[in-house]
């Protein structure tokens, strides 16, 4: 499973726990958008296996460029309501509740942090504006999800990033932080320019 797959798993997690049911999380990582459009969250009550759907958005380079950015642009996860599985497992008292997107990108945000050593995370602090994941783009149907962008953009004295989120059908659709994208941009962009160094 990739770095991407594991945000997809952690989410349909957290949403299991607002309905206060165990599950086996599972992230499908698929590998185009069209499979991703097709493709369902779903949960096996006997197996109590909670599966999402994973895909992982990359900026074309076709000239293999090393200026573009390698890492993903976003993550896109697709995954089951904490209501729904409540009623799955007949569980009557379940959340109707569902996490933000938001809430995923802060997580996903530490996780990153922890990730990196001690001296990426200094010059990051030091250096480089912050990352704030800030509150979600809500959309009402798939097409508007779909056309919605997902915002990592420098915004005064901050990267602010923004989720496209939609919740419709027992499902919740989000663009979440790659895990890469906040790594690649503590460890790359917080360096000095080639021609600045002494």
């Amino acid at each position: 499973m990739t770095r991407e797959g594991k945000i997809c798993k952690d989410a349909q997690k957290g949403e299991a726990d607002l309905a206060r049911i165990k599950v086996t999380s599972v992230a499908d990582v698929t590998t185009s958008s069209v499979t991703y459009d097709s493709s369902s969250p779903s949960i096996d009550v006997s197996t109590r296996e909670a599966k999402s759907i994973a895909y992982a958005h990359y900026r074309l380079n076709p000239g293999d460029l090393s200026t573009d950015d390698l890492s993903a642009i976003e993550q896109d996860c697709k995954i089951t309501t904490a209501e729904t599985i409540g009623k799955k497992f007949q569980y009557p008292s379940a959340s109707k509740k569902t996490t933000s997107c938001q809430e995923v990108n802060l997580a996903v945000l530490d996780e990153a942090i922890n990730m990196v050593t001690q001296a990426t995370r200094d010059r990051y602090r030091r250096i480089l504006k912050p990352i704030v994941p800030g509150p979600d783009n809500v959309y009402n149907t798939g097409v508007t999800w779909k056309a919605g962008d997902f915002q990592f953009e420098e915004k005064g004295d901050k990267i602010e990033v923004v989720s496209p989120r939609l919740t419709s059908l027992g499902e919740q659709l989000c663009k979440y932080l790659s895990l890469d994208r906040v790594i690649e941009y503590m460890m790359t962009d917080g360096l000095p320019a080639f021609d600045a160094c002494p």
